[in-house]
């Protein structure tokens, strides 16, 4: 299956073993007269090394806010999404560099780090506290003052930025997806109730706003309207991202939609739709790189198992693949009923493993439905 998180925690440490020996070695190489320290005496800037002079224009730095990596702009970056607003920070022994426009950092001690930064196993570079860049705080919003032992010199302290314990952090879900670069927004979302069942509430479970594109891939209505948000509970904008990972080598550049979260029922009965949880979606179907679009209505080959045609058999493969992948635990094809004869109807439902094969359904409500 695509990896939801391919910059785990677990990876992060087997891709920084070489990293910390490496990098860190080079940020420790300073002058001789750093090694005098007395508690709470700052080091001063260090000499550029090399992984700095030879890295791209600066968007960020240790301590910077950060969606992912790529918003840290230097050699062994990595984003902690699940500090307030992320933190960019790297791995170190001892010692880090500093750099002229941004806070002076400070290795800490690998058991002073904050919840989620616990990745290396002697330290991580941190931001001084700045009274001049951050006035009465000497932190940007969300972290505190705090002071900590440095890594392997236990006995040099100083005051570094720590997250504010009082300050809400992302879950694990939604810094998995920020870690990953997709554009994501928490919101808070007020119980619901469909109008023609107020009886029914629709609760989200970490509800979320996506910003398409998602990884270079765009969403759009069926129609081919342009999909600015699309509100989602974090699960299923989690698989959604792992769809698209799935896609993106297949060269699909757009993905077509009939719509994800909505207040309401399945068409006659008096049970919540899936959307009604905003964990799942209508796909109508794809558009190519090389200018191709595919879509259910026109391309699907119903009852055909397996399909004849080139088109059919990538419908009938990628709805297959995701459920065989896991990525979604239902998926209705135009094979399941009538109803959906333009699309793939994908979800999350809780304990349940479905999908439909063979020969057309039935028109009506059925065990699983959107």
């Amino acid at each position: 299956m695509p990896a939801a998180v391919p910059r785990s925690p677990a990876a992060i440490q087997v891709a920084l073993a070489a990293l910390t020996c490496g990098c860190v070695g080079a940020i420790g190489d300073r002058d001789a007269s750093a090694d005098a320290q007395v508690d709470g005496e700052r080091d001063g800037p260090a000499e550029p090394d090399e992984w700095l002079e030879s890295s791209p224009p600066w968007e960020g730095f240790v301590g910077s806010p950060c969606r992912s990596f790529t918003d840290c702009a230097y050699e062994g970056a990595v984003c902690l999404g699940s500090l307030p607003g992320g933190m960019c920070t790297l791995g170190c022994d001892r010692l880090c560099a500093d750099r002229e426009g941004f806070a002076e950092t400070f290795c800490v001690a690998a058991d002073a780090l904050p919840q989620g930064a616990g990745l290396w196993p002697e330290g991580a570079c941190l931001s001084r506290c700045d009274g001049a860049r951050f006035p009465g705080t000497g932190c940007r919003a969300g972290y505190v003052c705090v002071a900590a032992s440095r890594a392997n010199e236990p006995e040099t302290r100083s005051e570094v930025c720590m997250p504010d314990a009082t300050t809400p952090r992302p879950t694990e879900c939604v810094a998995d997806l920020l870690a990953l670069g997709v554009d994501v927004e928490p919101v808070t979302r007020d119980p619901e109730h469909p109008t023609t069942h107020d009886h029914l509430t629709c609760l989200i479970e970490e509800p979320v706003i996506v910003h398409p594109p998602v990884l270079g891939v765009d969403l759009v209505t069926a129609a081919g309207s342009r999909t600015p948000d699309v509100l989602a509970g974090c699960a299923m904008a989690r698989a959604l991202v792992q769809t698209i990972e799935d896609l993106r080598p297949e060269g699909v550049t757009r993905i077509r939609h009939m719509g994800t979260y909505s207040c309401r029922v399945v068409s006659g009965t008096d049970r919540l739709s899936r959307h009604a949880f905003a964990d799942a979606i209508d796909i109508a179907g794809f558009d190519f790189e090389d200018g191709t679009t595919l879509t259910v209505a026109d391309d699907w080959e119903q009852g055909a198992d397996p399909p004849l045609t080139e088109a059919g058999l990538w419908l009938f493969e990628a709805a297959h693949r995701w459920f065989d992948l896991g990525i979604w635990n239902v998926v209705l094809t135009p094979n399941y009923n009538l109803a959906h004869h333009d699309h793939f109807h994908v979800d999350l439902t809780p304990d349940a493993r479905f999908i439909k094969d063979g020969a057309l359904g039935y028109f009506g409500p059925a065990p699983f439905d959107d």
